[in-house]
């Protein structure tokens, strides 16, 4: 499943869900389109947006061993 992960300025990785929106489709060229959204505040402070499909759980365990080593 697809992620968006945030980078904060603050050095925190966040994780943010990405909800479905809209399906296009496309009879003609057999495509499908996926439209999905996430809702991130402004003052967020984000210094880096990434989408993939991370593990998060292994991505909690790095961020802590950075954390624990800082």
């Amino acid at each position: 499943m697809l992620k968006l992960l945030l980078h904060l300025d603050v050095g925190v990785p966040l994780f943010k869900p990405l909800l479905t929106d809209t399906l296009i489709f496309d009879f003609q060229a057999y495509e499908l389109s996926v439209v999905q959204r996430a809702v991130v505040g402004a003052a967020a402070g984000v210094e880096r947006m990434e989408l993939g499909t991370w593990d998060i759980e292994a991505a909690r365990r790095a961020n802590a061993a950075i954390q624990k080593g800082q």
